[in-house]
């Protein structure tokens, strides 16, 4: 297969690739959690704080990013 065909190829497979934050759907359908499994009793929020932070990466500034790892490394107790 010559170059230019098969960059041809993959450029049109990875388009049609499903685009998503964190990966495609069906990986998750496997098991299904619901109810008690999803609210921890240590930290109930755990999973819609986490749904929420994937949700906001990719639209992070440059300094946003850079104020979160900054606030990540520093932990004030």
């Amino acid at each position: 297969m010559s170059r230019p065909l098969s960059h041809r190829i993959y450029t049109e497979v990875l388009s049609k690739w499903p685009k998503q934050e964190l990966r495609p759907d069906y990986q998750l359908q496997d098991y299904k959690l619901s109810g008690q499994m999803l609210k921890p009793t240590s930290q109930p929020t755990y999973f819609d704080d986490l749904i929420r932070e994937i949700e906001e990466a990719p639209k992070r500034t440059w300094f946003e990013r850079l104020g979160k790892r900054l606030s990540g490394m520093i932990r004030l107790s």
